[in-house]
């Protein structure tokens, strides 16, 4: 499983018991985590901070590539941070800093940084994570909005301490914590619905260029997506 082009579960419900199964945590999906490291663009002599330790895994490629000590990674579980000190060790990578705290105000002890990675979904940029980086530097995040898809996020921060960037691609990431939205647990009211013919196919709207263009042009509107018996629905909900 680890050396297959998929993600791996390695965590669900935060570790409780009895849960509904919900995964919280994960290795990511290789080719996922080569994309992210290719848009960090680290040469080799960068300090690092990724937020989302989870096994580990991330950051002994990062310490690997730029050394022990040129790597902060921050996890708000404490059992998983024990877990990922015990992996990082054991591949020979014992010092790289493994924090535990809240990623979302990343970790300023340690800061300036010249590149900040997240590992987990954001639903916005903490303008804490953008200050800990140095001008110059790069920070790349998974967005995880009100629509549909995710994308990822590359920043460049400049010397006004203002960040801009592009999105690179799409990504699916489990959120950050602090950011996960709250269950409706509620279906869908289709009595309240406004019906409207149309040619367009539902599923043209379950594509990323899509969800990134409405989610900015119709800020506090979600999008729900169902699919039975072979037939998609697609539901905006304000």
């Amino acid at each position: 499983m680890v050396h297959s082009d998929e993600p791996v579960v390695t965590q669900v419900d935060d570790g409780r018991e009895g849960g509904p199964g919900v995964a919280t945590s994960a290795n990511s999906q290789p080719s996922m985590v080569a994309a992210m490291l290719g848009c960090l663009d680290v040469r080799g002599a960068e300090r690092v901070l990724e937020i989302g330790t989870a096994t580990g895994h991330v950051a002994a490629l990062l310490a690997r590539r730029l050394g022990d000590d040129r790597v902060v990674s921050v996890e708000i579980d404490p059992l998983l941070a024990d877990e990922a000190e015990r992996n990082l060790a054991a591949v020979g990578s014992p010092r790289v800093t493994v924090v535990r705290a809240d990623g979302e105000h990343g970790w300023a002890p340690g800061a300036p940084y010249d590149r900040l990675l997240a590992t987990c979904a954001l639903r916005h940029v903490p303008y804490e994570l953008v200050r800990q980086v140095e001008p110059g530097g790069i920070l790349v995040a998974p967005m995880a909005r009100d629509f549909w898809s995710g994308a990822v996020l590359r920043l460049r921060v400049h010397e006004d301490g203002t960040a801009s960037g592009r999105f690179r691609g799409g990504a699916s990431y489990m959120p950050m914590k602090s950011h996960r939205a709250a269950p409706s647990g509620r279906p869908v009211d289709q009595s309240t619905a406004r019906p409207a013919d149309s040619d367009l196919d539902p599923r043209a709207l379950l594509n990323l260029g899509f969800a990134l263009y409405a989610g900015a042009a119709l800020p506090g509107v979600s999008m729900v997506h169902a699919e039975t018996g072979g037939t998609d629905r697609v539901w905006l909900l304000d």
